[in-house]
């Protein structure tokens, strides 16, 4: 009996110890549970970085267009198929790929190009050769080398192949677009429209009360020295033309000119102008429609007169027109397009910067000015503008083929309006070798309202 109780009593004794280590243990596991439920959450696994954006490098020559991807803020061209080169004798470049990662490079023989010569464009794209410029690629037709002419010759130097008549003159040489047209007689009759008479009671208009309005001035002095641009100029018509222009420029353009910091100069509207969207344009302001077409003369002034004078004032004319219109220049921004607008603001929320009209006359007497001058970033300049308006043309044309000539909704309902922006389009053309422009000087057609909906 006292052996069984003492087998009972050593049971007792092992349950009692198996029960103080089982709490034991299950007290250890609730302190480690205690303890892991302490310790800070571990960090999430960082999530994928977002994949960086493609950097797309933009050409060298208009800083506007894209060489490497499809870039829906940029200018893509769309190039006509074929161009004759023009110019005094250039040069076409040869590359040659080191092996199929390799970019393009430039080789080192270069192959003459001759007046006459035609080439295909062989793709609608820019080429960057890591040359500090911009290429485009093309087939000359009578030898079938492919190679790439700089994209400055292409625009300066080349036309397209399709004849295109009576938009382009010659003043002493240089190729100029005649944007005011005319006719063997426009030079001498616009030069006797000023004959006698007080230039203010030529000059004036309506709005402006008596005074030179700038761009009536502008127009009319260059639509006559343009006027020599047409063959078959005798000399008696020259010198009447040219001592018209030098009295419109002693008597108007040198004295009425304002410098708006050394060597930028603009002509101002002395009157106050309100403008659709309830807004004034305050006097003095100044218009980038004047400023061009008063370069374009001056230019040709120089050109025909050899007179330093007068290249002076075309590049003070322009450089206003480079100006931001943030510091009181005609400049602006609009996406990756760069414009001279007519109605300049430095104010985003009065943006009346808009008037295709204006800014495609601006582009063109920039052009006409840089060809007369020889002044290669000013013909840089020109590229920029009207490159920057294919984009702005393609935007502001309706579907059924009516311009949209302002953001105030300005539709064109006349022949003499629509005529002269057809023949701007193809000037436009003609520079950037853009086929849509082309296109829109055959397709614009003339708008049954003036103001939509009218």
């Amino acid at each position: 009996m006292r052996y069984l109780d003492r087998i009972v009593g050593g049971l007792a004794l092992c349950g009692l110890a198996a029960g103080v280590y089982q709490l034991r243990q299950q007290n250890v596991a609730l302190v480690a549970a205690m303890a892991e439920m302490k310790k800070p959450a571990p960090a999430a696994a960082p999530a994928p970085a977002p994949a960086k954006p493609i950097l797309l490098s933009r050409d060298p020559y208009l800083g506007l267009s894209n060489v490497t991807s499809p870039d829906p803020g940029s200018y893509q061209p769309q190039f006509v198929q074929r161009v004759r080169y023009v110019g005094a004798g250039g040069t076409m470049l040869r590359t040659e790929q080191l092996s199929p990662a390799d970019h393009p490079v430039i080789w080192s023989e270069a192959y003459p190009v001759v007046v006459g010569d035609e080439f295909d464009v062989v793709d609608d794209e820019f080429h960057d050769l890591r040359a500090g410029s911009t290429f485009v690629k093309v087939r000359r037709i009578r030898d079938q080398f492919v190679g790439y002419l700089p994209l400055q010759a292409f625009v300066a130097e080349t036309v397209p192949s399709e004849s295109i008549d009576n938009v382009m003159g010659s003043i002493d040489g240089h190729r100029v677009m005649l944007i005011f047209g005319g006719s063997p007689t426009t030079a001498i009759d616009t030069a006797k429209a000023i004959d006698g008479k007080a230039l203010a009671s030529v000059y004036s208009a309506p709005i402006s009360k008596g005074a030179i309005h700038p761009v009536t001035a502008g127009n009319h002095l260059a639509s006559m020295l343009l006027g020599l641009g047409l063959p078959h100029i005798d000399e008696a018509t020259r010198e009447t033309t040219l001592a018209a222009a030098r009295r419109v420029f002693d008597e108007y353009i040198f004295p009425a000119k304002i410098e708006i910091r050394p060597g930028v100069a603009a002509w101002p509207n002395t009157y106050d102008f309100p403008i659709p969207w309830n807004a004034k344009m305050k006097a003095p302001w100044f218009s980038g429609y004047s400023n061009g077409v008063i370069a374009n003369a001056a230019a040709v002034m120089f050109r025909l007169t050899g007179e330093d004078r007068y290249a002076e004032l075309a590049r003070a004319a322009v450089a206003w027109m480079k100006l931001p219109a943030a510091d009181g220049g005609a400049l602006y921004q609009d996406g990756a397009g760069m414009f001279v607008a007519e109605y300049p603001s430095d104010a985003p929320t009065v943006p009346n910067i808009g008037v295709l009209d204006g800014e495609m006359i601006a582009a063109l007497a920039v052009y006409n000015t840089a060809a007369l001058l020889e002044d290669d970033q000013m013909m840089r300049f020109a590229a920029q503008l009207a490159y920057s308006l294919v984009n702005k043309t393609d935007q502001c044309t309706t579907a059924d083929g009516r311009i949209n000539n302002a953001r105030y909704q300005w539709l064109i309902t006349t022949d003499s309006y629509i005529t002269p922006m057809k023949r701007w389009a193809v000037q436009l053309g003609i520079i950037t070798k853009d086929r849509r422009m082309l296109a829109h000087a055959e397709n614009w057609r003339i708008s049954d309202v003036y103001w939509p909906g009218n």
